[in-house]
């Protein structure tokens, strides 16, 4: 075979319709769908990560170990592939000045 019929049988390949349905089927099967459960963790994490975020967000400053907590939580929310909506106010909160925890009136997280 020479070089001219090799890159016609390259390039015929690559043109050819089926090669680029296989290519995309590759690439559709590694992207795995939620589980029921991953869907339930998921949810059941923005249930309790908004709201604090949301409190947190409002009183204008976080403390430290507040902070380490959220953060564990979210970490958690993004490895299940979380919306961008807590993202979002994940970030905001992120950037808030970090306070003592002593300097916080003391509440309890709000899980119901």
């Amino acid at each position: 075979m020479t070089f001219d019929v090799i890159l016609k049988l390259i390039l015929t390949m690559f043109g050819s319709l089926g090669f680029w349905e296989f290519l995309k089927h590759l690439i559709m099967t590694r992207r795995k769908k939620k589980t029921a459960e991953q869907e339930a963790l998921l949810s059941i994490s923005q249930y309790l990560l908004y709201p604090k975020l949301e409190e947190i967000y409002f009183r204008g400053k976080v403390g430290y170990d507040e902070m380490e907590m959220v953060t564990s939580l979210f970490k958690a929310y993004r490895r299940l592939r979380g919306n961008g909506t807590t993202e979002r106010r994940y970030a905001q909160v992120d950037a808030l000045p970090r306070v003592k925890d002593d300097e916080i009136e003391k509440g309890v997280w709000r899980w119901i």
